[in-house]
């Protein structure tokens, strides 16, 4: 087995430091997203990242983009909107293309360079999915639940109510549903009782 050569060095060094400087894969980490075993899944990333430029030619931002985009979703729960995706797949590329050209001094200068991940600023914001989800929970709790319904429509005793609901709540959801020309379920949301 031979020694690394300084392009290899230099290369995963870049790859490490470039992931340990992403303040997103580190609040992942941080956080636990990978699992029992995230900080090993980290560390594995830089190998993975490493082996797979060497053993691919010409790889492109957007697929290094991708890559790393499937590896965070599958390994680490995680989906990266913040633009910082884009930026790291881009400076892996241009950091492959420095060792391949045998430009040194220039990736040194750049590793030296590299930011600290941010995780102790971070804050928990609400995006819009979020305040979309959180309004469809809000407007469920106005309506009676399909699962388990909270009350007895008032013309009806128990004994008898349970399956006469039951019938009313799947007419219900009968009349929400339609079936595209596509194949496709369309599930609608009912209007509000005011």
């Amino acid at each position: 087995m031979s020694a690394p050569s300084t392009n290899d060095v230099l290369f995963s060094e870049a790859v490490s430091g470039l992931f340990r400087g992403w303040t997103a894969l580190q609040l992942a980490v941080s956080h636990g997203f990978g699992g029992a075993y995230c900080q090993e899944k980290a560390e594995w990333l830089v190998y993975a990242t490493e082996t797979w430029f060497n053993e691919n030619s010409n790889i492109d931002p957007l697929e290094c983009e991708e890559f790393l985009e499937d590896v965070l979703n599958h390994e680490f729960d995680l989906i990266v909107d913040d633009g910082s995706l884009t930026e790291i797949a881009r400076k892996i590329c241009d950091f492959y293309k420095l060792c391949k050209e045998k430009r040194f001094d220039d990736i040194k200068q750049e590793i030296q360079k590299f930011p600290v991940a941010q995780v102790q600023n971070c804050q928990k914001v609400e995006s819009d999915d979020d305040c979309e989800e959180d309004e469809e929970i809000e407007d469920d709790s106005t309506q009676p639940s399909t699962s388990q319904p909270s009350t007895l429509p008032s013309n009806q005793t128990a004994s008898h109510s349970h399956s006469d609901l039951n019938q009313n709540l799947n007419n219900n959801e009968n009349a929400m549903e339609t079936e595209e020309d596509d194949g496709w379920t369309v599930v609608r949301k009912g209007a509000k009782n005011r």
